[in-house]
């Protein structure tokens, strides 16, 4: 009787501890010692317990220290795992889908596969405007790189930039990025930019949401800031690259660059804190590397082959074909500007069958 009652005891502590939060400030550790800070904005850091690995607490206390001036802060815990693919699937919608949430007191680190290293608990916390010093979490010090926040997108153009007129509507569709979703909202931000509109609010079904959602936002404003002081146009260039899109009759459809690990790449350049001339430089090799044009084939049986290409360009452009594995005189084409061209080809008589 007394070993059940004992055995009862121990589970009842065990669920209250885990209901309460089983793991503690002291047992948090920063998997990125020097964070992003933008002044003013989200700060966003991978998390791991050297305690236990579920009974997650949904905020955690963070102290701002600067020689003295010490500020105590709440920060709020997410939990970041991959979601189901939308459905339908958009036509930008570009194979990668996370989703994000405030953490739950079950939610289990251990079960997180090792080869995964996005999914897990992340520390989000918004800065104060005049943020400097060190953050101090559990016991913990962190030394932040802060970084200045503009509050808006440079001015690509020359001239004063228009108010926007208009606010684009969060929705799916062929030219809009996936709607409601906190991973692609700076795209949201960027495209309205482009078309002199003001974005849509952030996602905002949980706190997560909206603080990721601003924080991704946050990193690509600092990085366009950082390029368009020393080249406005290379900055302009890869604001296009990001959100151009072309018509196929009355629809209009993105042409952006969609590959993550693309997009990745130039924020990573973006974020770089080496020289400016390595920006500028690093920059100009992405847009040099990425042909805005896409194509794909509509017809690829028979005598003739049908090719559609899009051109988001709004000049007209020369395209040149050649079969491959066959020493021939190029053939060329002009393409239409910000639409798509059809051409078809007759298939060499050695490929017929």
């Amino acid at each position: 009787m007394m070993r059940g009652l004992l055995v009862t005891a121990c589970m009842l502590i065990a669920w209250s501890a885990t209901a309460h939060g089983a793991i503690r400030a002291r047992d948090l550790v920063l998997l990125d010692a020097e964070p992003f800070g933008p002044r003013g904005g989200v700060l966003m850091v991978k998390v791991a317990s050297t305690g236990p690995t579920t009974g997650w607490p949904s905020t955690v206390p963070v102290r701002l220290s600067d020689h003295g001036d010490e500020r105590d802060l709440e920060a709020t815990l997410a939990w970041l795992e991959p979601a189901e693919a939308p459905r339908p699937r958009p036509w930008s919608w570009d194979g990668a889908n996370m989703a994000v949430r405030p953490v739950a007191v079950d939610d289990d680190t251990a079960g997180v596969p090792r080869t995964d290293m996005v999914s897990g608990v992340y520390m989000l916390l918004e800065l104060p405007l005049d943020a400097s010093g060190v953050l101090m979490v559990g016991g913990r010090t962190y030394t932040p790189r802060w970084l200045y926040l503009p509050k808006t997108l440079p001015n690509f153009s020359v001239g004063t930039a228009p108010r926007p007129s208009e606010r684009l509507r969060a929705h799916n569709a062929p030219n809009r990025p996936l709607a409601d979703s906190p991973f692609t909202w700076w795209r949201w931000v960027l495209l309205a930019d482009r078309l002199g509109a003001a974005p849509p609010a952030p996602p905002d079904a949980n706190a997560a949401e909206r603080l990721v959602a601003e924080h991704i936002a946050q990193l690509w404003r600092i990085g366009f800031h950082r390029l368009a002081e020393q080249s406005r146009g290379v900055a302009a260039r890869c604001r296009d690259l990001l959100t151009e899109t072309c018509r196929d009759d009355d629809v209009e459809f993105a042409t952006w660059i969609a590959r993550p690990s693309s997009v990745l790449e130039l924020l990573g350049i973006f974020m770089n804190t080496d020289s400016v001339q390595v920006l500028v430089d690093s920059a100009l090799a992405w847009a040099d590397r990425h042909i805005p044009e896409v194509v794909w084939v509509e017809q690829s049986y028979g005598a003739t082959v049908q090719l559609a290409i899009a051109n988001p360009d709004p000049r007209p452009r020369l395209v040149e074909m050649l079969w491959s594995g066959r020493e021939s005189v190029p053939l060329g084409d002009e393409l239409t500007p910000n639409g798509v061209t059809r051409i078809t080809l007759d298939r060499p008589q050695e490929q017929l069958v």
